[in-house]
């Protein structure tokens, strides 16, 4: 009697592990987390958006390549194939693109050709601003200056040789 309730009490034992294990087999379903999607550039909480707010892939592309030079970067040598350079640091070069932008902070030393010019810091060497110059309150320019238009703001400096560019080509008869 005592051998048949030992295996009673086996076999039940059994029942009940065989059970749990086919619970444990089979993980219960669990809801999958919707995926995440991607916070659009702008509405980022970054410090550093990829792109301006609103911006999107298309118009970026339309932009073209962008280079920025933080504050306490130098940086000394030609820039090449930049279609817009920010320069918040300092800069030494020669460039000839479609942009530049000086901010209150950089410092521009060198030889530039660009469509559209906007200073809000120092730049000091050779400029050709093939359509516009803008001079920002706190911006100071000098050297050898050659613009399309000009525009200063009250409080903006400018010194050395100017001229304006002629808008249509000069030709010469002979």
């Amino acid at each position: 009697m005592f051998n048949k309730k030992n295996q009673s009490l086996s076999n039940q034992s059994r029942d009940t592990t065989d059970s749990l294990e086919k619970q444990v087999a089979k993980p219960a379903s669990m809801p999958r987390p919707a995926p995440s999607n991607p916070v659009p550039a702008g509405n980022s909480s970054s410090a550093f958006p990829l792109r301006p707010s609103g911006m999107n892939m298309q118009e970026e592309t339309k932009e073209g390549s962008r280079l920025h030079v933080g504050k306490d970067i130098h940086l000394k040598g030609e820039i090449t194939a930049c279609d817009r350079l920010i320069v918040e640091g300092t800069v030494e070069a020669s460039m000839d693109s479609k942009e530049i932008e000086i901010t209150e902070s950089g410092i521009f030393e060198g030889e530039v050709t660009i469509d559209r010019a906007e200073i809000s810091g120092r730049f000091n060497g050779t400029m050709t601003a093939r359509k516009k110059l803008v001079i920002h309150k706190t911006g100071i320019v000098s050297g050898t200056i050659r613009y399309g238009e000009i525009e200063i703001e009250p409080g903006g400096c400018i010194s050395g040789q100017l001229a304006q560019q002629s808008k249509t080509p000069e030709t010469t008869t002979t």
